[in-house]
């Protein structure tokens, strides 16, 4: 990180996680970068995305697992000072389809973290994929 002056203590990454409604994830496509905003839950160390049971996340997946995800929980300008005031993470890792235990565990936290309430009945499942993170830096731009 360049602005080591901004860096935040490393109990930050989670807790801007946790707050961020949504981020943005990148992968690696056979024809270059694909980058795609995504709503996220995190349980534990490990971030989870769900969608479709095929498209070009997945075809992503299938050529090169690793991936970054970004997310901002708080960003706004300071028009005194000509500066943005914000809290982010930028996360590396690698991407994996999770299996029918550990799907149905994300989808809850997922309901638990946008107050939707889990569906009582079968439902249709959707693909829901873990990334596992492996370095984790949080950034902020704070009012001191």
């Amino acid at each position: 990180m360049r602005r080591t002056d901004r860096q935040l203590p490393d109990h930050a990454v989670f807790e801007i996680l946790d707050a961020a409604a949504h981020g943005t994830l990148a992968m690696c496509s056979p024809d270059g970068p694909y980058a795609v905003v995504l709503n996220h839950v995190r349980v534990g160390n490990s971030l989870y995305f769900h969608c479709a049971h095929e498209g070009h996340k997945l075809d992503c997946l299938a050529h090169d697992p690793r991936v970054c995800f970004s997310a901002v929980a708080s960003a706004r300008v300071h028009a005194p000072t000509s500066t943005t005031l914000y809290r982010s993470v930028t996360a590396f890792g690698t991407l994996r389809r999770a299996d029918e235990p550990e799907a149905r565990d994300a989808l809850r936290a997922f309901c638990q973290k946008f107050g939707v309430p889990f569906p009582a009945d079968e439902f249709a499942m959707p693909c829901v994929l873990a990334m596992e993170i492996v370095q984790a830096t949080a950034k902020g731009n704070e009012p001191k």
